[in-house]
């Protein structure tokens, strides 16, 4: 499994993205719902500091299950029961 991503802001970023799915979905241009994410993800990167957020997010892809190529199964971490 993935696990969800821990650093500061993410639940600014997880909110601005259900923001935009649920404008999308509510019929809303795509492409303009994407570019208010990105503006907004954008805003808590500067507001936060984006050399922070940068070293935190390098830190979380060390984390077994970071990101699906580096999960407890491909990392031979594993454990299988019979």
């Amino acid at each position: 499994g993935v696990v969800d991503i821990i650093m500061p802001g993410w639940q600014d970023f997880a909110l601005s993205l259900d923001r935009m799915c649920s404008a999308v979905w509510g019929g809303q241009d795509p492409k303009a719902a994407l570019e208010k994410a990105a503006s907004e993800w954008d805003a808590t990167n500067k507001r936060l500091g984006l050399d922070i957020q940068k070293a935190a997010y390098e830190q979380f892809k060390k984390l077994p299950g970071s990101y699906a190529d580096n999960t407890i199964d491909k990392l031979g971490q594993s454990v299988k029961l019979d």
